[in-house]
């Protein structure tokens, strides 16, 4: 889904909210998986070290 990846870039809260709603109906066939793992894993770390995020955003 080489548009979904323009999403991202462009609009990552409508990506993700589109990505969400392909979970939600069970087409994962359909998923950005690539970006999606990505997401994930950027919001974990985000989540476990707050203070370095606040450091990078601040």
């Amino acid at each position: 889904m080489y548009a979904d990846r323009d999403l991202y870039v462009d609009d990552y809260h409508a990506w993700i909210s589109a990505q969400a709603a392909l979970l939600r109906a069970g087409r994962l066939t359909d998923l950005d998986a690539a970006q999606l793992a990505e997401a994930l894993a950027a919001m974990g770390w985000a989540r476990a070290h707050p203070r370095l995020v606040d450091r990078v955003e601040g």
